[in-house]
């Protein structure tokens, strides 16, 4: 009970339910429902209060709990806030569940008339859904706040409404009307609708939005993290993509309900998914020219352990793509292109790396990470396009991952590609050491 109600929790309590607002909201909400049962009795007021709910808790809620860090920076009182002797699990709950604690109120009427008026039709889990989905949207945009204060790209009103059209996007698959969708998903031999498994992934990932909240405020009051949850990460991705391919692990193959085709296209997705979410965490991660240096005294040392601390989270995680690689290939023909592909990937994400800290620890970079994307549209788009053009297509595999199709020079390329990109960063740092 001490852990929710702190000073954080109560602060914001005190600050979104004034007296005014609490009275407010139950009076507004209370002419839409009466609008909506006068044009469609209970069903119509159950739908109004289905998306009613879903606007307070994902299109308002997810711009309030944003806001709950972004306004204090620009208030000037979160350095005070990070002097506090709150912790960041304190403050995370504070910020999360304190920040849209007004939309939850709105929310929670909204729940109660939907239930009143029998709820949707052939529906129940519409309620929970509502709930579910404010969660998370709620926590991606807190999130999402975080890592750009943590950017230090400069903090302004258009970083919550970004913050806020995030939550809002990864929601949509909750909508009201998402039940109309008829579709059908074996996940580990259990068989769900189309909303059921929406509800149940959306759960999943809810958990861990709240998770990473959590690991950027302790970064965020200058906690110490060691990667390890981000491996965790991307362990729970390759084993939530198993439940739909059934062939990773070979645990639960005998509830697979694909062909060989599909599985293994469920598989290829699974280590896309890994791949990508390792590469948005290079480049969504904040580049320190000390931390790196740091990193590499500690290395020479000998003290890993510490030096764990400092490692990037996308080269942590180069193990769980190394395995997950590996068990791509496993029972399929031709397992060397498939090996020869996955490595491909794995090598433009370094070189990718390499190339985005050399740019972001730029001596007076500014707008470090806006440069580096451009480099690497230029890397992606215009140079093979020029290649295409010249018909020098052999040569694609060297800036695009067709590895499949060249094997040589799609593990050649990128590799001298990650290889002479890591030594100007080298080279970056001991210029700006010395």
């Amino acid at each position: 009970m001490s852990l929710l109600l702190n000073p954080e929790l109560r602060r914001n309590l005190w600050l979104e339910l004034g007296p005014a607002r609490v009275i407010a909201m139950p009076a507004v909400l209370f002419m839409v429902f009466l609008l909506a049962w006068t044009w469609g009795k209970a069903e119509g007021m159950a739908f109004a209060a289905a998306f009613t709910g879903w606007a307070l808790l994902v299109l308002w809620g997810t711009r309030l709990a944003c806001d709950a860090v972004i306004s204090e920076v620009q208030g000037r009182t979160w350095d005070g806030q990070r002097l506090s002797s709150l912790g960041p699990l304190r403050m995370t709950i504070g910020k999360l569940a304190g920040g849209p604690i007004y939309a939850w109120y709105g929310g929670v009427i909204c729940l109660v008339a939907l239930l009143a008026a029998g709820g949707i039709a052939d529906e129940p889990l519409v309620p929970i859904g509502l709930v579910v989905t404010g969660l998370f949207g709620q926590a991606v945009a807190l999130w999402f706040g975080l890592v750009q204060l943590r950017l230090r790209s400069g903090v302004q009103r258009f970083h919550v409404t970004f913050a806020q059209v995030v939550g809002i996007i990864v929601s949509v698959q909750l909508t009201p009307f998402e039940h109309f969708i008829d579709v059908s998903v074996s996940w580990y031999g259990m068989t769900f609708n189309g909303f059921e498994f929406a509800l149940l992934s959306t759960a999943l990932f809810t958990v861990w939005a709240w998770i990473g909240c959590y690991r950027l405020m302790r970064a965020e009051l200058q906690y110490r993290s060691w990667p390890l949850v981000w491996c965790a990460f991307l362990v729970f991705l390759l084993v939530y993509f198993d439940g739909l391919s059934g062939q990773y692990f070979g645990l639960f193959s005998p509830f697979a309900r694909f062909s060989a085709d599909e599985a293994f296209l469920w598989q290829a997705g699974g280590f896309l998914t890994i791949v990508s979410a390792s590469w948005f965490a290079m480049l969504l991660e904040p580049k320190s020219i000390v931390r790196l240096r740091r990193l590499f005294e500690r290395l020479r040392k000998g003290d890993a352990a510490r030096a764990l601390g400092d490692l990037p989270v996308f080269v942590a995680g180069l193990p769980v793509l190394a395995i997950a690689a590996v068990l791509l290939t496993l029972g399929k023909p031709e397992p060397g292109l498939l090996l020869a592909q996955a490595a491909s990937l794995v090598l433009f994400l370094l070189r990718d790396g390499a190339l985005v800290y050399y740019v972001v620890l730029a001596p007076g970079a500014r707008r470090g990470h806006l440069a580096a994307l451009v480099y690497l549209v230029l890397l992606y788009g215009v140079v093979p396009g020029i290649l295409a053009g010249a018909d020098a297509g052999v040569l694609l595999a060297a800036f695009v991952p067709l590895a499949m199709k060249a094997p040589v020079i799609g593990l050649l390329g990128p590799a001298v590609q990650a290889i002479a990109f890591g030594f100007l960063l080298s080279s970056r740092l001991t210029t700006v050491r010395g």
